[in-house]
């Protein structure tokens, strides 16, 4: 059985896969709204999948959270 949060972390990684044709960033606020969740709870969420390396994110104007090639190599027991 999983946690709420790793439900809503593979909600996001998710996400970003689904939505990584367009090569965009994603802002917290942007799949926070997508997903229905809260900010502060997916923030952390966030935060702890890009420090795994499971996603990737930038910082600053343009930035945001998205898959890059090497997190794509990543399984979903990662």
């Amino acid at each position: 059985m999983f946690t709420q949060r790793t439900k809503n972390g593979i909600r996001i990684v998710s996400f970003l896969f689904d939505n990584q044709s367009n090569k965009k960033k994603f802002s917290a606020i942007e799949i926070a709204d997508n997903l229905e969740l809260k900010i502060p709870f997916i923030i952390k969420i966030l935060q702890e999948l890009a420090r795994n390396n499971i996603i990737s994110s930038t910082k600053g104007r343009g930035g945001g959270f998205f898959l890059s090639n090497e997190n794509k190599k990543n399984t979903i027991m990662d």
